[in-house]
């Protein structure tokens, strides 16, 4: 059977003015993230990136275990980094879409994917192209190119 093409769709992201503006972002995480950022402009944005990354990956990770009355501390968390990312310039864009995901064993299956752009732009909105297919690798951590 000839695969698929791979076609491509602009997705709008939101800007997070907030951390509860990400609530739906996370959830969607539980299955399924694209993190993409803008390249550092020096180690102070790249310390705030970083910084910024952990504490979504603490929050995501730790979403699904925590009641609904301890999801403001772990909301708290990024919002300290989105505070420490303003004065940079930089903002965090964010959106929620169904992807199908092709999964290790050649599976399909339909999942919701939260997107994420670090960005230095101040705009309500930003565009980016995403891809119609997504392997189960590229929903990891984004590979490190070395530079």
């Amino acid at each position: 059977a000839d695969a698929v093409a791979n076609t491509a769709e602009t997705i709008e992201l939101v800007r997070a003015g907030r951390s509860s503006d990400l609530w739906p972002a996370i959830e969607a995480a539980q299955s399924g993230r694209i993190v993409v950022h803008d390249e550092p402009a020096d180690a102070d944005e790249d310390e705030a990136i970083a910084d910024l990354a952990g504490a979504l990956e603490r929050v995501i990770e730790a979403w699904d275990q925590e009641g609904l009355q301890n999801k403001a501390p772990l909301l708290r968390l990024i919002d300290e980094s989105l505070a420490a990312l303003a004065p940079k310039g930089l903002a965090l864009y964010w959106g929620c879409i169904e992807r199908t995901i092709v999964l290790d064993g050649g599976t399909d299956v339909a999942m919701p994917v939260a997107v994420l752009a670090l960005s230095r732009s101040s705009a309500p909105t930003r565009r980016i192209e995403m891809p119609s297919l997504l392997d189960a690798g590229s929903l990891a951590e984004p590979e490190e190119d070395g530079r």
